[in-house]
């Protein structure tokens, strides 16, 4: 990456301008239409950016832009650059990106049909919440994306279809086989933003869903995925704006604009038509003050802004030489700013009322100046020897799991490290050179917040690794994921088998226990528990070959003939007592991934569809089976465990419910987890079984005509 400055011809009315040039990397050859854009770098990554494509030349202008300092990234290659722009200035920013990874995909609708002309989006590096469109799908559905990286993921949309689930590239080079699936009917929002006068507020942007999105899809092969993108737009002069390709559902909606404060709110998006909304900006205020230290010092370099759930209303300033800062477009009411003299390390809040129209003061007082090092955990990362290793990547986990979001840090050139600390004890991994994408080689699991003397020691030659190959049935290599749950670290990963050779690795790992899945789009999967990572060497699972199996599939509908509008149907086998497949459901019809033959269960479960579990063998003679299922309404059961007081819980509960005799629906509840269940359960008699080491309740119960709430405790009976 380099950058070079052009005049602005003397004119300093005109605006700064940003070229970008992309080549590949090793033959010069221009990349063309390339998207790519720039943003404040002081504005986070929803800022309003400036976007382009590349020409013929691969060149890609950015115009119109202010003075300041820029973020430039590419949609192919994970480029970034940062440039400082002049008044009246034209930098020039060059990259040369590698090929990458090879992504061959196609489109298909729910019945395996190919669908073309669907518009192809990849996601930013290690961010699936935003992106850009890099290809159109053919007659056939097929495309290609070329220079792809691991850490993106891959989407698609087409007239009348919801935007896809997205798919992880998870792939370090080589190529990448992706099957990306349309089947839900799509709903448009149209709309009009407008300030508390009713007058219409131009240029706003509007986004529709969560960035944060559960890993709530399955994907041909079974893995969990996330669904689509949040979809984000922008209001013409008139302040009306149309977003499509959006799923059906209540849908979280935040507008904004400048001069005006957030909008947060939600609207149900109806499926296959066209729903009115008006999003009504509040009236704006600001807060003004001057950061000092406890003697009462001004400081520089303070970032102050707000909390919260807002994406696009997120207000960032930073403190002036003199310690001022002023921070704008504030809804009136509430607020809780924070303001941090170390990325991510917030040293003081507060909850300050803005009233519109005016400026009220906060002046944050930082006694500690040791910038806000309470909120950390300081160290070195060094080896045997006591050399640092720079470079290494760390993450803290709050403890529990959930109470804040995971802060990163990068050792230095002296191996020593400052990882910000959202709780009063973290979880520390620390990752090697590569990133986060491996698995950790370290992992402390109970480190106070404000430690400084944290010395983490990496032996490199006691790391294990993990590798293999996959066949199919005819000994030729096949492209599958490998997923690898470490018992000892706590730690989930996933790979991409190169589907040249068939080989897979992880490497390096910690020593300890893990559990391996294989998971193809065309054959069952294979898992193989208790694999023991040696310190040292690394395991090798030799040549996995995988068996053909067979299919289920069929509709499904209430018993009066209503289709569900939430369910989940899953295969497991009984005998092995694990979960072997799933199925997607659209339209009242379901298709499962692949399934081993022998012995299988299907378990239904649903939003206002009774639990149940129904067999449904696989064998030779019949490895393909059309079923038409029956499911009965359900009502909303909770069933509740309380453990008295002094009784320690066990590492893992599971609960069961039996009616008839039959087992109908189980679930394990972790270290981490809550003692808590909602499910519907169609009206009968039940009993619930809460097992820890061993017995703990068993509970009978009805369900009538409406829900109700079960006590789990240990002892009852």
């Amino acid at each position: 990456v380099s950058a070079s400055h052009g005049g602005g011809g003397g004119d300093a009315r005109a605006a700064p301008s940003i070229i970008v040039v992309v080549t590949w990397e090793g033959t010069g050859e221009p990349v063309v239409d390339l998207p790519v854009h720039a943003l404040r770098a002081e504005g986070g990554a929803w800022a309003p950016r400036a976007d382009g494509r590349t020409d013929a030349r691969g060149e890609a202008r950015l115009p119109d832009l202010v003075a300041g300092t820029w973020v430039v990234r590419t949609a192919l290659g994970a480029k970034q650059a940062e440039v400082e722009v002049g008044e009246g200035e034209s930098v020039r920013v060059r990259f040369a990106i590698a090929r990458g990874v090879q992504v061959l995909g196609e489109v298909v609708g729910l019945n395996g049909l190919p669908i073309g002309g669907a518009s192809i989006w990849l996601s930013e590096p290690w961010d699936d919440a935003q992106g850009a469109e890099v290809a159109v799908s053919g007659a056939d559905g097929r495309f290609v994306i070329e220079g792809a990286h691991r850490g993106q993921s891959v989407g698609a949309s087409a007239p009348g279809y919801a935007a896809s689930a997205v798919v992880p590239v998870q792939s370090d080079a080589g190529s990448r086989e992706v099957r990306l699936v349309l089947a839900v009917p799509m709903g448009t929002v149209r709309g009009l933003v407008r300030d508390q006068s009713g007058a219409p507020v131009g240029g706003a942007r509007i986004l529709l869903g969560s960035p944060d999105r559960p890993f709530d899809r399955r994907g041909a092969d079974g893995a969990r995925l996330r669904g689509p993108a949040p979809a984000l737009v922008e209001a013409d002069d008139d302040g009306r704006f149309v977003a499509e390709h959006l799923e059906p559902g209540a849908a979280r909606v935040e507008a904004d604009a400048e001069g005006h404060g957030p909008f947060l709110g939600e609207v149900t998006i109806a499926s296959g038509g066209v729903t009115d909304v008006v999003l009504t900006l509040p009236a704006a205020g600001a807060v003004r003050g001057v950061c000092r230290d406890g003697a009462g010092t001004p400081i520089a370099g303070v970032v102050v802004g707000t909390e919260g759930g807002l994406v696009l209303g997120t207000r960032q300033a930073r403190s002036r030489d003199d310690g001022s800062y002023v921070l704008e477009g504030l809804a009136e009411g509430l607020a809780v700013l924070g303001a941090a003299r170390k990325k991510g390390v917030v040293g003081v809040r507060s909850e300050v009322v803005v009233v519109a129209g005016r400026e009220t003061t906060w002046d944050p007082v930082f006694e500690d100046s040791g910038v806000g090092h309470a909120g950390s955990v300081r160290g070195r990362v060094l080896d045997l020897r006591g050399q640092p290793l720079p470079g290494y990547r760390l993450v803290a986990e709050p403890q529990p799991r959930g109470a804040g979001a995971n802060a990163t840090a990068t050792v230095g050139p002296d191996g020593a490290f400052e990882l910000p600390a959202a709780t009063e004890r973290v979880r520390v991994l620390v990752f090697g050179t590569r990133g986060f994408a491996g698995f950790p080689v370290v992992v402390l699991d109970d480190v106070a917040q404000g430690r400084d003397d944290l010395d983490v020691r990496i032996d490199a030659l006691g790391l294990s690794g993990l590798r293999g190959r996959v066949l199919d049935p005819t000994g030729q290599p096949t492209q599958a994921k490998v997923q690898v749950w470490h018992d000892d670290a706590r730690v989930f990963r996933e790979v991409v088998v190169d589907p040249a050779t068939g080989s897979f690795a992880f490497d390096p790992a910690p020593p300890g226990t893990c559990t391996v899945e294989v998971r193809s789009e065309s054959h069952p999967w294979q898992r193989f528990a208790g694999q023991r990572l040696e310190l040292g060497r690394v395991t090798d699972l030799g040549d996995v070959v995988l068996a053909a199996g067979g299919r289920i599939e069929g509709s499904v509908a209430f018993e009066d003939g209503g289709a569900p509008t939430s369910l989940t149907l899953r295969f497991v086998d009984e005998a092995a007592g694990r979960e072997v497949g799933v199925a997607t459901v659209d339209g009242g019809r379901f298709r499962s991934n692949p399934l081993p033959l022998g012995a299988l269960t299907l378990v239904v479960e649903g939003e206002g569809v009774g639990a149940t579990r129904l067999p449904l063998p696989l064998d030779a003679a019949t490895p393909f089976r059309v079923v038409d299922l029956r499911v009965t309404r359900g009502l909303p059961v909770t069933l509740r465990v309380e453990l008295p007081s002094g009784f320690v819980r066990p590492d893992r509960l599971a609960i069961g419910l039996i009616r008839d005799a039959e087992v109908i629906w189980t679930r394990g509840l972790g270290a981490t987890s809550a003692l808590e269940v909602q499910l519907s359960l169609a009206p009968g008699s039940y009993r619930a079984l809460l097992r820890g080491d061993g017995p703990l309740a068993d509970v009978a119960f009805d369900v009538g005509a409406a829900g109700r709430t079960v006590l789990l405790r240990p002892g009852t009976r």
